[in-house]
């Protein structure tokens, strides 16, 4: 399967979906639509677990002897130690 991104995951599984309502469909075209969307969903899901462990690693680790509050929307500030 060549690398799809999550977005060109999402719709070929949306045109997958489409495909499949269509009461002009038959049997053995719906079972290898249903395969590849099995495929392109796994794929999907290793591309958005990879997405959120580059996000975490990316992010800055909390410094020792800062305190960090929450803001009214919701960010976090550093407050000095007392």
């Amino acid at each position: 399967m060549t690398e799809l991104t999550f977005e060109e995951s999402k719709a070929r599984l949306d045109e997958i979906a489409d495909a499949v309502a269509s009461p002009d469909i038959d049997l053995d075209e719906a079972l290898s639509l249903y395969e590849e969307a099995v495929k392109i969903s796994l794929h999907a899901c290793d591309v958005s677990e990879a997405d959120v462990m580059e996000f975490q690693a990316v992010e800055e680790p909390p410094q020792e002897g800062v305190e960090y509050a929450l803001v009214a929307d919701g960010s976090e500030t550093e407050d000095e130690p007392e």
